[in-house]
């Protein structure tokens, strides 16, 4: 998704990719040897929406990146990223059937025990 977003809107200069958040390497940078243990794993949400289009008008209204591409665009390209959404969320769609869109996400799910 967030390479869709950047290619109409690009990120924010000087903030770090929030996909960082995603990777031990970055946990380990930003705790450092506060860290007495890191236990990391890999999960998956299944988002599930009644159609694409509601997939995009969830994520233009509730999150943040998305939000602010929006707001950065004129109506024209509001459109263009909107079609590029759903395309996207019918390209990863699970259930293939027609009857709302499921829509696997992976994520790093970690627990991290300070000292």
């Amino acid at each position: 998704m967030f390479r869709v977003i950047t290619a109409r809107v690009p990120a924010p200069a000087g903030v770090q990719s929030p996909l960082l958040w995603g990777t031990p390497q970055h946990l380990d940078e930003l705790f450092g040897d506060a860290v007495a243990h890191a236990r990391h794993e890999e999960k998956t949400f299944v988002f599930r929406f009644a159609s694409a289009e509601e997939f995009v008008a969830f994520f233009r209204r509730w999150y943040g990146p998305t939000l602010k591409a929006y707001e950065a665009l004129d109506v024209d390209s509001q459109k263009e990223l909107t079609a590029d959404l759903v395309q996207l969320a019918r390209t990863f769609d699970r259930n293939r059937d027609g009857k709302g869109v499921a829509l696997p996400s992976t994520y790093l799910q970690s627990v991290l025990t300070l000292r």
